[in-house]
């Protein structure tokens, strides 16, 4: 599981066109993990702007749910 801030940055990162090697140098994770985090990010149905503005421990739960 990453934290929110991970989660939040590499969606922003991903929708400003960034590449997946300065994604993963940033956070320090994977392309799968990378790849994931954009496609929960779609099957939510929220924009970036609506996780910025969500509970941090909420974000994480969207993502990871247990």
């Amino acid at each position: 599981m990453h934290n929110c801030t991970t989660i939040i940055g590499v969606i922003d990162m991903r929708q400003r066109g960034i590449s997946f090697d300065d994604c993963r140098n940033r956070f320090g994770i994977g392309n799968s993990t990378i790849t994931l985090i954009m496609k929960r990010f779609k099957e939510s149905g929220n924009s970036l702007d609506t996780l910025k503005q969500m509970p941090p421990e909420d974000v994480e739960t969207l993502f990871y749910a247990s």
